[in-house]
Protein backbone atom coordinates (compact mmCIF):
# COMPACT_ATOMS: atom_id res chain seq x y z
CA UNK A 1 0.00 0.00 0.00
CA UNK A 2 2.84 2.36 0.88
CA UNK A 3 4.50 1.74 -2.47
CA UNK A 4 1.20 2.32 -4.28
CA UNK A 5 1.01 5.68 -2.54
CA UNK A 6 3.48 6.84 -5.16
CA UNK A 7 0.56 7.06 -7.60
CA UNK A 8 -1.30 9.50 -5.33
CA UNK A 9 1.86 11.52 -4.84
CA UNK A 10 2.41 11.65 -8.61
CA UNK A 11 -1.13 12.95 -9.10
CA UNK A 12 -0.66 15.60 -6.42
CA UNK A 13 2.66 16.61 -8.00
CA UNK A 14 1.02 17.00 -11.41
CA UNK A 15 -1.65 19.22 -9.88
CA UNK A 16 1.00 21.32 -8.14
CA UNK A 17 2.98 21.48 -11.39
CA UNK A 18 -0.04 23.00 -13.18
CA UNK A 19 -0.27 25.61 -10.43
CA UNK A 20 3.48 26.23 -10.69
CA UNK A 21 3.20 26.75 -14.46
CA UNK A 22 0.36 29.18 -13.92
CA UNK A 23 2.45 31.14 -11.41
CA UNK A 24 5.50 31.05 -13.70
CA UNK A 25 3.45 32.39 -16.60
CA UNK A 26 3.16 35.68 -14.71
CA UNK A 27 6.92 36.15 -15.09
CA UNK A 28 8.78 37.07 -18.23
CA UNK A 29 9.21 33.71 -19.89
CA UNK A 30 12.82 32.91 -20.67
CA UNK A 31 14.58 29.91 -22.14
CA UNK A 32 15.81 29.06 -18.65
CA UNK A 33 12.30 29.00 -17.20
CA UNK A 34 11.09 26.89 -20.10
CA UNK A 35 13.91 24.39 -19.63
CA UNK A 36 13.41 24.20 -15.86
CA UNK A 37 9.67 23.66 -16.24
CA UNK A 38 10.29 20.97 -18.84
CA UNK A 39 12.56 19.12 -16.44
CA UNK A 40 10.16 19.50 -13.51
CA UNK A 41 7.26 18.21 -15.61
CA UNK A 42 8.99 14.85 -16.08
CA UNK A 43 9.64 14.19 -12.41
CA UNK A 44 6.19 12.88 -11.35
CA UNK A 45 6.56 10.15 -13.96
CA UNK A 46 9.10 8.43 -11.70
CA UNK A 47 6.37 8.07 -9.07
CA UNK A 48 3.93 6.70 -11.62
CA UNK A 49 6.50 4.13 -12.77
CA UNK A 50 7.19 3.07 -9.18
CA UNK A 51 3.47 2.70 -8.45
CA UNK A 52 3.03 0.65 -11.61
CA UNK A 53 5.85 -1.67 -10.55
CA UNK A 54 4.37 -1.97 -7.05
CA UNK A 55 1.01 -2.99 -8.52
CA UNK A 56 2.75 -5.61 -10.68
CA UNK A 57 4.53 -7.02 -7.63
CA UNK A 58 1.35 -7.16 -5.59
CA UNK A 59 -0.36 -9.07 -8.40
CA UNK A 60 2.56 -11.50 -8.79
CA UNK A 61 2.72 -12.50 -5.10
CA UNK A 62 6.30 -13.67 -5.49
CA UNK A 63 8.50 -14.60 -2.56
CA UNK A 64 10.44 -11.33 -2.40
CA UNK A 65 7.42 -9.05 -2.87
CA UNK A 66 7.54 -7.50 0.59
CA UNK A 67 11.22 -6.63 0.32
CA UNK A 68 10.79 -5.23 -3.19
CA UNK A 69 7.82 -3.11 -2.09
CA UNK A 70 9.87 -1.71 0.78
CA UNK A 71 12.60 -0.75 -1.68
CA UNK A 72 10.06 0.89 -3.99
CA UNK A 73 8.56 2.87 -1.11
CA UNK A 74 12.02 3.99 0.00
CA UNK A 75 12.99 5.01 -3.54
CA UNK A 76 9.71 6.89 -3.91
CA UNK A 77 10.42 8.82 -0.73
CA UNK A 78 13.94 9.74 -1.88
CA UNK A 79 12.72 10.83 -5.30
CA UNK A 80 9.95 12.92 -3.72
CA UNK A 81 12.48 14.65 -1.49
CA UNK A 82 14.61 15.47 -4.53
CA UNK A 83 11.59 16.81 -6.39
CA UNK A 84 10.64 19.03 -3.45
CA UNK A 85 14.15 20.50 -3.46
CA UNK A 86 13.94 21.09 -7.22
CA UNK A 87 10.56 22.81 -6.94
CA UNK A 88 11.76 24.99 -4.08
CA UNK A 89 14.89 25.83 -6.07
CA UNK A 90 12.80 26.75 -9.10
CA UNK A 91 10.53 29.02 -7.05
CA UNK A 92 13.52 30.75 -5.48
CA UNK A 93 15.69 30.96 -8.59
CA UNK A 94 12.96 32.48 -10.74
CA UNK A 95 11.34 34.50 -7.95
CA UNK A 96 7.97 32.86 -8.54
CA UNK A 97 5.09 34.37 -6.61
CA UNK A 98 3.53 31.55 -4.60
CA UNK A 99 -0.25 31.78 -4.81
CA UNK A 100 -2.47 30.50 -2.01
CA UNK A 101 -3.40 27.46 -4.12
CA UNK A 102 0.26 26.66 -4.82
CA UNK A 103 1.16 27.10 -1.14
CA UNK A 104 -1.64 24.72 -0.13
CA UNK A 105 -0.57 22.15 -2.73
CA UNK A 106 3.04 22.39 -1.52
CA UNK A 107 2.05 22.05 2.13
CA UNK A 108 -0.26 19.10 1.48
CA UNK A 109 2.41 17.24 -0.47
CA UNK A 110 5.10 17.81 2.13
CA UNK A 111 2.76 16.85 4.97
CA UNK A 112 1.58 13.66 3.22
CA UNK A 113 5.11 12.59 2.45
CA UNK A 114 6.32 13.35 5.96
CA UNK A 115 3.70 11.14 7.62
CA UNK A 116 4.35 8.23 5.30
CA UNK A 117 8.10 8.79 5.50
CA UNK A 118 8.27 8.05 9.22
CA UNK A 119 6.69 4.61 8.76
CA UNK A 120 8.97 3.95 5.76
CA UNK A 121 12.03 4.87 7.79
CA UNK A 122 11.07 2.39 10.50
CA UNK A 123 10.56 -0.35 7.90
CA UNK A 124 13.86 0.49 6.22
CA UNK A 125 15.67 0.30 9.55
CA UNK A 126 14.19 -3.14 10.27
CA UNK A 127 15.24 -4.26 6.80
CA UNK A 128 18.75 -2.92 7.36
CA UNK A 129 18.98 -4.75 10.66
CA UNK A 130 17.90 -7.99 8.98
CA UNK A 131 20.48 -7.52 6.23
CA UNK A 132 23.26 -6.90 8.74
CA UNK A 133 22.14 -9.87 10.81
CA UNK A 134 22.18 -12.21 7.81
CA UNK A 135 25.61 -10.89 6.82
CA UNK A 136 26.91 -11.57 10.33
CA UNK A 137 25.59 -15.13 10.11
CA UNK A 138 27.29 -15.62 6.74
CA UNK A 139 30.61 -14.37 8.10
CA UNK A 140 30.30 -16.60 11.12
CA UNK A 141 29.68 -19.66 8.94
CA UNK A 142 32.79 -18.96 6.85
Amino acid sequence: EDALGAAKIAGAMRHRFRLLCDAASNRTVTEGIEMALGQLSAMPEAHSALAWRAAELLDSKTEDTEEALLKIATASHKIAKNIEEEVEGFINAWDIEVTDALAIANRDLVKSQGIAGYARDLQARKHGQALLSSLSLLKRDL
